[in-house]
C-alpha cells in the first residue's frame, strides 16, 4: 500500500492480535481502510505543499507550464508526453491556469 504506519498504529494493531491471537477479517479491513484514508490524506497534503510553493499569488492556481515542469522534474518524474497527457485532462482557464485542488484530486484518485 505504500504506507508506513506510526508506532502507535502498530501497537494498536498488535494489541488486537495478541489479545485474541487472531484478527478478524472485519478488524483487518477496518485497519486497512483507515490506513488507506490516512495515506491518501498525507499524500494530498504533500502535493498541496509542493504545488503551493509555486502559487506565488496564493490564488490556488498554477500555470500549466509550471505544473508540466514540476511533473517532469520532481519526485517520480514523468516524461514530457506523460505530463502533457495529464495537463490535457485537467480543466484550464483561458489564461492557461489550473486549480491546485483539481491537480490534487486528479493525482490522488486512481
Amino acid at each position: 500500500m505504500g504506507y508506513s504506519p506510526s508506532e502507535r498504529e502498530l501497537q494498536d494493531f498488535n494489541a488486537n492480535v495478541f489479545s485474541s491471537n487472531q484478527v478478524t477479517k472485519q478488524e483487518f479491513l477496518g485497519l486497512a481502510s483507515r490506513l488507506a484514508r490516512e495515506d491518501a490524506h498525507s499524500t494530498a497534503n504533500a502535493i498541496q505543499q509542493v504545488l503551493g510553493a509555486y502559487d506565488r499569488d496564493k490564488t490556488g492556481m498554477l500555470a500549466a507550464a509550471d505544473l508540466k515542469a514540476i511533473l517532469s522534474t520532481m519526485g517520480d518524474r514523468l516524461t514530457k508526453e506523460e505530463a502533457d497527457t495529464i495537463l490535457d485532462m485537467l480543466p484550464k482557464t483561458d489564461r492557461g491556469m489550473v486549480k491546485i485542488q483539481d491537480v490534487i484530486q486528479f493525482l490522488t484518485t486512481a
